[in-house]
């Protein structure tokens, strides 16, 4: 049990705390409710038609509802 605990928290510990892709959804998202384009979805000046929209739908739709314009800061958990 002392192994496997210890190796649980080695393994915790060497993961990042974010994705290296949840930036680009966040600041997708953010220049969704920015620009009032909720159809082509950009990341900075490139188009992001790769991923499903729905994410980035939800995702704006939420920092919509649940914020206030200059609190939508992008928190790391």
């Amino acid at each position: 049990a002392l192994v496997a605990a210890l190796a649980g928290i080695v393994g915790a510990f060497s993961l990042p705390p974010l994705d290296r892709d949840e930036a680009r959804f966040a600041q997708a998202a953010a220049q969704m409710l920015e620009s009032g384009d909720f159809i082509v979805i950009r990341f900075q000046e490139d188009e992001r038609n790769k991923k499903p929209a729905g994410a980035y739908w939800l995702q704006a739709a939420s920092v919509a509802a649940f914020s206030e314009p200059e609190a939508r800061a992008i928190w790391a958990w």
